[in-house]
């Protein structure tokens, strides 16, 4: 399994970028537009129309168009509005497409691509990501299916409920939150949805600890923090209780009554890796 070094989708601004005053950026802006640069610029407003405001020095700002901030556009051949919502207070990576200079500097006009910068992105993985990769990616939505995973240039995919972790869970939302960073594996080959956007799936099983690492984690004896994941066997046969997001174990049944996701402390009386099975004591 290969690690591929992706790029990561844009992130809340908490670190402060450098400054520069107003004929500084002016200067950098003229050079990046001539040798194709990529900047990167806060993101403090989106307009009612759609179109981004970049904050670029103190009495600059630069503008990206609604359909300039991506590739990914609705039926009506737009952009959606929520795209560039949910841009504002993110640094936002973005290409110099005009300047247009006003007789004062208050009045200068500097139009932005962010389009530009995340079809790069999406042309690069295109042509080098490939099935068995591993990639970092940010949890952006979660649905019964699964979650959907941003790995930057506005390429999303989704990772299946049954490829986020070894245990059974009922729903994505047990393991994992929107924002949240997780390392996935491209489970195929990439797919086109259609003429822009990638159609990819993602998988978590390369990750899973095998029954014969169990040791390095859980030993004979250990009292842990388990939660109750089934309660079909409270009749005789036991409950199910998940101790990691790799394994679980069948536990006695006691007279108290259990939900699923209960918290409980299990003591592990037994673990046989060849049958990948564990007895469990509930310890009340």
């Amino acid at each position: 399994m290969e690690r591929y070094n992706n790029e990561l989708p844009e992130q809340l601004v908490f670190a402060e970028q450098p400054r520069y005053n107003d004929m500084q950026m002016l200067r950098k802006l003229k050079r990046a537009k001539e040798k194709d640069e990529v900047l990167t610029g806060e993101c403090i407003k989106a307009t009612h129309n759609g179109d981004l405001i970049i904050k670029l020095s103190p009495n600059l700002e630069g503008i990206i168009p609604r359909n300039e901030i991506t590739y990914i556009i609705e039926k009506d051949g737009k952009v959606h509005k929520a795209q560039a919502q949910k841009k504002v207070f993110l640094d936002v990576n973005f290409k110099v497409t005009e300047i247009i200079e006003g007789d004062e500097l208050k009045d200068t006009k500097v139009y932005l691509s962010r389009k530009r910068v995340v079809e790069d992105i999406r042309d690069k993985y295109r042509e080098e990501l490939k099935k068995g990769h591993l990639v970092q990616g940010v949890v952006i939505g979660i649905a019964d299916i699964g979650a959907f995973i941003d790995i930057g240039g506005d390429v999303i995919g989704i990772l299946p409920k049954a490829f986020i972790c070894k245990v059974w869970i009922d729903h994505p939302s047990e393991k994992l939150r929107v924002g949240d960073s997780v390392d996935v594996v491209l489970k195929d080959e990439i797919g086109e949805k259609n003429s822009e956007e990638l159609l990819i799936t993602f998988t978590r099983k390369p990750l899973f600890k095998k029954w014969n690492e169990i040791d390095k984690e859980f030993k004979l004896g250990d009292v842990v923090k388990g939660r109750i994941k089934d309660t079909r066997g409270a009749n005789g046969s036991g409950i199910f209780v998940e101790i990691s997001d790799d394994f679980e174990g069948l536990a006695n049944y006691t007279n108290k009554r259990y939900s699923y996701g209960d918290l409980v402390r299990v003591r592990i009386d037994n673990i046989d890796k060849k049958r990948e099975k564990m007895k469990l004591t509930i310890i009340d």
